[in-house]
C-alpha cells in the first residue's frame, strides 16, 4: 500500500502478513547492507529462514541468477510465494518448506541467514559445506550483541573466516568467508 511512496533505486514490494521481514527491523537492514556489497551478478544464493522472502528478492535484484529460499513456517512459505509473485521473480526463486536441522543445501555462492543464534550456531557446518566449493560468503543476523562472540566462535570452528561485523541498536550482522 506504500509502493508509490518509495523513492529507491531497488524497489521490493512486500505484502506483510504473519511473516518476518518487511525491512523495518535492524536485522533485515543489516543483511541488506551486507548483501549490497557481496551479491555478484550470476551468483546462486540461499535465503535460510526466508520469512517474507525479502532477502531472496533482494539477491535477485542485486544480480543473483537464482535463489533457494526456505522456512519452516507455512505462513512464511505462503507469504514468500505471494511476495515473489508480486515482484515478478517466481521463475528464479525456488521456495521450500524445510527445517534448518534437516535441510540439504546445494552448493552456493552465498547464504543469507537471518536467524536467531540458537539456530545459527549448530548450522555452521551445514552452511560451510554449501559454500566450500565456490568459496562463498555467509551473511548472518538475528543476533543480539551479547551472543555475537558465540556465533563467531562457532563459525570459525566450522572453518569460516570472520570478515566484518555491523551493528545497529542491540543487533549485529556478520559476514564470514570460506
Amino acid at each position: 500500500w506504500r509502493k508509490n511512496e518509495l523513492d529507491r533505486e531497488i524497489k521490493i514490494l512486500i505484502n506483510p502478513k504473519m511473516s518476518f521481514g518487511t525491512g523495518q527491523h535492524a536485522t533485515t537492514r543489516l543483511m541488506c547492507l551486507l548483501m549490497d556489497k557481496l551479491v555478484k551478478y550470476g551468483s546462486f544464493w540461499i535465503d535460510a529462514g526466508t520469512g517474507t522472502g525479502i532477502l531472496a528478492i533482494l539477491a535477485i535484484r542485486l544480480g543473483a541468477k537464482e535463489v533457494f529460499a526456505f522456512d519452516n513456517n507455512i505462513w512464511s512459505v505462503e507469504n514468500t510465494k505471494e511476495n515473489v509473485e508480486l515482484n515478478n521473480v517466481s521463475d528464479v526463486i525456488k521456495i521450500s518448506m524445510e527445517n534448518i536441522e534437516t535441510v540439504t543445501l546445494p552448493d552456493s555462492d552465498g547464504i543469507a541467514a537471518n536467524l536467531y543464534s540458537h539456530l545459527l550456531i549448530p548450522s555452521m557446518p551445514l552452511f560451510y559445506k554449501s559454500l566450500l566449493k565456490n568459496k562463498g560468503d555467509l551473511l548472518v543476523s538475528g543476533i543480539l550483541k551479547f551472543t555475537k562472540d558465540d556465533v563467531i566462535e562457532a563459525a570459525i570452528n566450522a572453518g569460516f573466516i570472520h570478515i566484518e561485523t555491523l551493528s545497529e541498536d542491540e543487533w549485529v550482522g556478520i559476514h564470514f568467508k570460506v
